[in-house]
């Protein structure tokens, strides 16, 4: 019918199903071209239903969103196998409060109804839930879900278990998320934990609230069974550990992740803390060559990365600043990555103070860079030009094999027309030194090699 097969037909609406999805489409989450598609005839509608239900938005956060998914809730309840339909799953509770469900008028009974629904959805990938209580049924379901790969949790609670945790072996997850675990409650924190437990877990996000009791779990774990929980981790992000105490904590866990390759830590804030941007982890938290063999990037303040980078194939860094704090780079603190880091190829600085020292410190001990990326905050003006006028092209000639070059501190002049064109000269000036370049950046122009010529 209508001239193509059946299977060819499926094929195009598999791409219509991944189109962006439209603003307003909140509760169904269905692309509009496949709502239309399934009016136009019998034939169309059986082959369109699969798609129809394979990502399902459910918004309990205000009238209008409520009754958009209170349509999606009958529809799915209607058809008897909807539900093995539904691949992607987000669940929005309310944005204003999470636990107290008996207030919001009309709502608890959709929430039942959804969730006596979760456990008919057997093929679920994706699955997100925000600002919502988990119920110690769905949270038993994740354990009977066999192609699960990806879980996120926002701003959640769990429900308080009597019984005990299901086998972990059962997890096909290989992406968790947890952020903002409700952390007045222990068990809620240690429930979402033990997800991390996953034999196949490749990536994982958690907030400080979690962090804890996640780590605590997988050095009990590995010690327990003599081998680590996290065989396949490839990505962590996380806090940053701040005091002793977390940094020991932070290292037992690491021996529990033989695979990790990209570590990502926030800088945690402190008012207490030097301005001058310095190594402060004690020499007796030296980690031994067998730990993190892998490590390949690493995205953290940089004490972190002094601690982290030495022996280990690290290829890229990001050293994270606080613009709060002013903090400013030194050759000192630069001196630890520099001996350990024969690997590195690229380097972001963020969120660091400008001064006039600051390009040198890099440039000087990290001759083989391929990329650099500055994000530095305003220093003083008069310094930047004359840094600009008479120095900059001298220290990016030490990069011979730099590629790409951004730096957003550049700001010779205030008139538009002035600066462009004074980038412009800088570009001209960068490239004759750095023949290997092929993208440049200064603020908010750009350009890129192409045949020989820049764009």
């Amino acid at each position: 019918m209508y001239g193509l097969p059946e299977e060819i037909w499926v094929f195009i609406l598999a791409l219509l199903s991944d189109e962006p999805l439209p603003a307003s489409a909140i509760a169904a989450s269905t692309p509009q071209s496949l709502l239309y598609l399934s009016l136009v005839s019998k034939f169309f509608n059986n082959l369109v239903r699969p798609f129809l239900f394979r990502q399902m938005t459910f918004s309990l956060m205000s009238p209008p969103h409520l009754e958009r998914s209170a349509a999606a809730l009958r529809a799915l309840e209607q058809d008897p196998e909807s539900h093995l339909f539904v691949h992607r799953l987000h669940l929005v509770m309310w944005k204003k409060t999470v636990f107290d469900v008996a207030q919001l008028q009309g709502r608890p009974s959709a929430f039942q109804r959804l969730v006596k629904l979760f456990p008919r959805m057997k093929n679920l990938r994706w699955l997100k839930i925000d600002h919502s209580t988990i119920t110690t049924e769905m949270y038993d379901h994740l354990y009977n879900l066999p192609f699960l790969t990806h879980f996120e949790c926002w701003n959640v609670l769990v429900q308080q278990r009597e019984n005990a945790y299901p086998s972990p072996s059962s997890l096909g997850l290989t992406t968790l998320t947890m952020y903002n675990v409700h952390h007045g409650d222990k068990s809620s924190i240690e429930s979402m934990c033990r997800l991390s437990l996953a034999p196949h877990l490749c990536y994982l996000h958690c907030s400080t609230p979690v962090a804890h009791t996640l780590f605590n779990l997988h050095i009990y774990s590995t010690i327990s069974f003599g081998a680590p929980s996290l065989p396949s981790l490839i990505t962590f992000d996380g806090p940053g550990p701040s005091g002793d105490q977390a940094i020991e904590q932070f290292s037992a866990f690491l021996n529990a992740c033989p695979s990790l390759t990209h570590i990502s830590l926030s800088r945690p804030s402190s008012a207490h803390a030097s301005s001058q941007y310095a190594t402060r982890i004690h020499p007796r938290f030296t980690l031994p060559p067998t730990v993190l063999p892998k490590l390949r990037s690493i995205n953290a303040s940089i004490d972190v990365v002094s601690w982290l980078i030495p022996k280990r194939p690290v290829t890229s860094v990001t050293i994270l600043g606080n613009n709060n704090r002013q903090d400013i780079i030194t050759a000192d603190a630069m001196a630890p990555i520099a001996c350990g880091s024969v690997h590195l190829r690229e380097l972001i600085l963020d969120s660091l103070v400008w001064q006039p020292d600051t390009f040198r410190t890099i440039t000087k001990p990290f001759t083989k860079l391929e990329k650099l990326t500055v994000f530095c905050s305003r220093g003083s003006q008069e310094a930047i030009d004359e840094w600009l006028m008479h120095r900059f092209v001298k220290e990016v000639s030490r990069l011979p094999f730099l590629r790409s070059l951004c730096i957003t501190t550049l700001q010779a002049t205030t008139s538009p027309q002035e600066q462009a064109k004074f980038e412009r000269y800088l570009l001209q000036q960068t490239v004759k030194a750095n023949p290997a370049l092929e993208e440049v950046q200064f603020s908010d122009y750009q350009w890129q090699k192409e045949d020989d010529y820049w764009f």
